[in-house]
């Protein structure tokens, strides 16, 4: 077994505090900052503490060299890492570990689009480099989530600002404990990258360290939430009034009021939705969003090299695991042209009233589905699966998936006429925040989502997609058991592939969950 290179004890870095005056658009004062950061790492680099600090900062250091959307800061950190290279000793256990993390100098950023394929800083135009600077500028990072929604500038900007809105913006709850129930969300779905990502920031904004290393030191009101967290993220149509009323009625300590009840609620769907993009773009967690672990998914790297070179692989054919992954270019311009026909059938069928099944038959048989599905490839290991447990609460609250039954005698089916956002979801939001920025902030972020389109399909252009990306809509719905009573259900099994459904439902339960290394 490859041993990892050592250096003393608490030498990593916690936090990104040391680069925090890199955040800034006045030219000069990043200069000044740039000098002086550069100043202590190469007085590190020399000796002055072993390398210590150097070592502490090195996976930054790798991804500053990258990504950062001014050219001075990034091309500096560029040559610090040459000079690195070509003066350390061989024998230099700094230098041992600068070679390892070499192997990440160009991580895999998702397992299904090439990085090339990415927005970058360098090829990023005006609207998507804006972006990037002012997210950099905010969180000290490009993540991986921005760059695939670089893609689509207007949604990227929509959902910046309404997460700004739910995790920073004054409120009933402090942003360490937002930023730690994202890591309770994280967990329950066993998204490393979500964990990492808050775990990051609950540190960097003063979050008490020991919180994420033993529950004894968790304040028991936010441990109380487990149950809603599992309840939220497995089996969302258990929830009932019972269990909130719970929650404000205890007194004491653990007591939670209503405003406090939602924006938890608000912040735990945020991120379990987040984990299904995660998931279903094969997003990996950028190099340094847990420098606790780096070294642990360095010997990842060492230990199962044969894994990594699928992966190296699979990253070259974005296809891989995604819907109809297998097909070859010629099935591929098939598919589409049947999916163009199905298209132009479905808007004959919406005029097609004649058939005998009822509303609730024809949403029981849409939620049909092929179930010989293939897993989503990816490594675990102990250490940090029983790290992630302990935080979600999987042994005091043991709920696990399972699909919505349409005959439950338990639940039953949920009109959305009865309950939803644009009726109440809005109002219910402004009742608490009544400035009305967070309601209108979600609301344009659905808003985009829902009419988010190229009017594409393959090489097919000027096509209207509203018909398919409402069949996906629906049939989301339909996982969840919420019916729209108006939707011809026989579009969805109509328009949407078995292979399609398949991925579809894989996302939004997250039925093959593992945690993901590079």
């Amino acid at each position: 077994m490859h041993t990892s290179p050592r250096f003393p004890k608490g030498s990593l870095d916690y936090t990104l505090r040391f680069f925090h005056t890199l955040l800034t658009q006045d030219e000069t004062a990043r200069k000044q900052a740039l000098d002086r950061i550069l100043c202590q790492l190469e007085n590190s680099l020399q000796g002055s503490d072993q390398g210590q600090l150097f070592v502490a900062h090195i996976a930054t250091i790798i991804r500053f060299a990258s990504e950062v959307p001014f050219p001075d800061v990034r091309e500096a950190f560029a040559r610090l890492i040459e000079r690195a290279e070509t003066t350390l000793s061989i024998e230099s256990p700094v230098y041992s570990v600068i070679k390892e993390y070499q192997r990440l100098r160009r991580p895999i950023f998702s397992r299904f689009i090439p990085n090339e394929q990415l927005p970058t800083v360098r090829n990023a135009n005006i609207v998507t480099l804006r972006l990037f600077t002012d997210n950099f500028l905010f969180t000290g990072r490009i993540s991986t989530v921005v760059r695939v929604m670089a893609f689509f500038p207007s949604y990227l900007e929509a959902y910046i600002q309404s997460y700004r809105a739910i995790m920073r913006r004054p409120g009933p709850l402090p942003e360490t404990w937002r930023n730690y129930l994202g890591v309770m969300a994280g967990a329950r779905l066993r998204c490393s990258y979500i964990c990492h990502m808050q775990e990051t920031e609950f540190l960097l904004h003063g979050g008490d360290i020991r919180w994420l290393e033993s529950d004894e030191n968790v304040p028991p009101k936010l441990l109380v939430l487990r149950e809603l967290n599992a309840i939220l993220a497995h089996q969302p149509w258990l929830l009932k009034r019972e269990h909130l009323q719970r929650l404000i009625s205890t007194l004491g300590q653990v007591s939670w009021s209503l405003s406090e009840c939602v924006l938890a609620i608000l912040i735990l769907s945020h991120f379990h939705s987040l984990a299904g993009f995660i998931e279903g773009c094969g997003l990996c967690p950028d190099i340094d969003m847990d420098s606790r672990d780096s070294l642990i998914r360095i010997q990842l790297t060492r230990e199962q090299d044969s894994l990594i070179e699928i992966s190296c692989n699979n990253v070259c054919n974005p296809s891989h695991e995604s819907p109809d992954s297998l097909q070859t270019p010629q099935s591929e311009v098939e598919a589409t042209r049947q999916l163009v026909e199905k298209l132009k059938r479905a808007i004959h069928l919406q005029d097609d009233a004649n058939y005998s099944e009822t509303g609730d038959q024809l949403f029981a048989k849409s939620g049909s589905i092929d179930h010989n599905e293939r897993t989503l490839f990816g490594t675990r290991t102990e250490a940090l699966e029983t790290k992630y447990s302990r935080m979600a609460g999987f042994t005091d609250y043991p709920l696990k998936h399972e699909d919505f039954d349409v005959n439950s005698k338990t639940y039953k089916i949920f009109r959305i006429h009865e309950y939803n956002w644009s009726d109440h979801g809005y109002a219910l939001i402004n009742a608490f925040y009544e400035d009305g920025e967070l309601a209108s902030l979600l609301d344009t972020q659905f808003e985009t989502i829902y009419q988010l389109t190229d009017n594409s399909i393959g090489m097919n252009t000027n096509v209207d997609t509203s018909i398919f990306r409402r069949a996906i809509w629906v049939y989301v719905h339909r996982l969840f058991g919420i019916m729209h009573d108006d939707y011809d259900y026989r579009l969805v099994n109509l328009i949407l592939k078995q292979s399609l459904k398949s991925f579809i439902k894989k996302v939004t339960y997250l039925k093959k969950r593992y945690i993901l290394y590079y």
